[in-house]
């Protein structure tokens, strides 16, 4: 509590007890930095096998301006959120993270939850090149006030249970670029108005992202009273097609040759918003000063052609991630 300039880099938090609902108010999660820690870093860490309870999150944080979450993977944990924030002044950071198989639990007797990131406050969060897939009910909520600028993110295999909404935004604002929501359930974006005999108008922008079912697949609440208090701005540099993933290997959500998806983002964001200079693959997020849209950046390399012997034809290789550390893919495609 009211702790700043820190990190916590390169571990992995895993397990924790089921929580025992009577007679303790159980509190189960793996982080809980609580409040005041501005210019907190967690970079490299794995969040995952856990429980949390009500509002909490597997990683719970609030009024940390300019705090940064990079290149965290949060899965199998059950209840809750995985992260919990609320910010009333300054900017939260996430980058370059991975959210799977965050599950309700069914046996917490004031909700299930299961969210990947519960958002609040007055102040704004950035969430940047992170990956949602196989989250069964929740993924991203913005309530009471602020911005969450949800940019470069895919969605995909989300939103199983009826009556659920991945993206959902209440009484604030959520603002979408270049982002994939793709195989979402039946209501993959919803705007609501929590609170409405406040007088507070809910804002949902959407610019140069695919979003399956296009406008039409945006859900709102009954409290909206039409569009008298929930303003959706649903740009024309929006898509609605197949965003024709990779489906292999360690990224098979990287969009592949031929999607509508590549060169289609846009590079035109809020000045505080700073893109970073990697895909989540490692690959570079901007290529011939253009940018694709989703997690990953499509680069296609070629590093040398010859004869294919099945076909007699010239193939192309394509590498990544590139530049690499470590193990790289390789991928053969006759031209």
């Amino acid at each position: 509590n009211n702790i700043t300039d820190y990190s916590f880099q390169r571990m992995t938090l895993q397990g924790g007890p089921k929580p025992i609902y009577e007679p303790f108010e159980p509190k189960c999660l793996l982080a809980r930095l609580y409040t005041g820690n501005d210019r907190l870093l967690l970079d490299s860490i794995m969040f995952r096998d856990s429980f949390a309870f009500g509002a909490y999150g597997i990683l719970s944080y609030y009024q940390a301006d300019s705090s940064v979450v990079s290149n965290c993977e949060f899965r199998n944990n059950i209840g809750g959120h995985a992260i919990r924030t609320a910010n009333d002044t300054g900017i939260h950071y996430i980058n370059n993270c991975v959210f799977s198989e965050q599950l309700p639990d069914f046996e917490d007797p004031d909700s299930p939850m299961g969210k990947a990131i519960g958002d609040g406050g007055s102040g704004s969060t950035v969430i940047q090149n992170c990956l949602f897939y196989d989250n069964p009910k929740y993924g991203v909520d913005r309530w009471f006030s602020g911005s969450t600028y949800l940019v470069n993110c895919t969605f995909v295999n989300n939103s199983e249970l009826p009556s659920s909404a991945f993206l959902y935004v209440g009484d604030a604002d959520m603002h979408l670029y270049n982002c994939i929501s793709y195989n979402q359930g039946e209501s993959p974006i919803a705007i609501y108005r929590v609170e409405p005999p406040k007088m507070i108008t809910s804002h949902l922008n959407l610019y140069n992202s695919l979003i399956e079912g296009g406008e039409e697949s945006i859900k709102y609440g009954d409290q909206c009273e039409g569009e008298t208090w929930c303003k959706v701005h649903y740009d024309e540099t929006n898509i609605d097609e197949d965003p024709v993933f990779l489906n292999m290997w360690e990224h098979p959500f990287m969009i592949s040759d031929g999607s509508p998806c590549i060169d289609a983002g846009t590079l035109d964001l809020p000045d505080f918003i700073e893109i970073p200079e990697f895909d989540l693959a490692g690959n570079p997020r901007i290529v011939g000063g253009k940018i694709d849209m989703g997690a990953y950046e499509w680069n296609p390399t070629i590093v040398g052609r010859g004869e294919n012997i099945y076909s007699h034809r010239p193939s192309k290789l394509t590498v990544y991630p590139n530049p690499s550390k470590g193990i790289v893919n390789i991928i053969t495609t006759a031209d």
